[in-house]
């Protein structure tokens, strides 16, 4: 799906693992990828639905299981995208929007961080903030981070009941919420096709 995908180095750490998310939709070819010291590591098993907790916010997240034995030895990564609520009631054919700016992401849980958004020149308006996060069986990083991210949220279709399309999200700096699940991660790539109940 992304380019990225179709040419990456030599000797990549490919895991399989488990995902137990709220059991919405992402497609077969979704992935999320993290830059972990010196190679890339597959965060697979993507989910994308939408948080309880927070309306109108979009989450995917992909799971990593280095060690199957151990059930704490589990992570994931996770892409997030605010949208504006108005919007997202209002929208009635497909769209695309942009994502281009700088969160700054404060101590908090992981699925409901205090997010600071700096919107770039091409951002558009409808999208509220985007940030990545990481989640393990580990204490909180205590120091907030700040993310550029760049990418796209496409909507191929759009149902009273229903919403789909695709989110492609390239993040720089250090994930939110857990910082050291295994190796340090600096850059996060991720594509997922989505279908959600609206």
């Amino acid at each position: 799906m992304l380019g990225f995908a179709r040419s990456v180095a030599r000797g990549q750490k490919a895991r399989g693992c488990v995902v137990a998310v709220a059991a919405l939709s992402a497609c077969g070819s979704s992935e999320i990828r993290a830059w972990e010291g010196s190679d890339w590591t597959d965060y697979r098993d993507v989910s994308a639905f939408w948080e309880s907790n927070a309306p109108g916010e979009f989450s995917a997240c992909g799971s990593l299981h280095p060690d199957l034995r151990a059930v704490d030895g589990d992570s994931s990564v996770c892409l997030h995208v605010r949208l504006d609520r108005d919007w997202l009631t209002a929208v009635k054919s497909p769209a695309v929007l942009n994502l281009d700016g700088r969160a700054t992401v404060r101590p908090a849980l992981p699925s409901a961080p205090e997010v600071s958004w700096e919107a770039g020149d091409t951002h558009s308006s409808a999208v509220v903030a985007a940030w990545v996060s990481q989640r393990c069986f580990a204490d909180v990083w205590s120091t907030p981070v700040v993310q550029q991210l760049q990418g796209t949220l496409r909507l191929h279709a759009v149902q009273d009941g229903r919403l789909a399309g695709s989110l492609v999200l390239d993040m720089t700096g250090a994930p939110a919420g857990v910082r050291l699940c295994g190796g340090v991660i600096d850059r996060v790539r991720g594509g997922v096709d989505f279908s959600l109940p609206r």
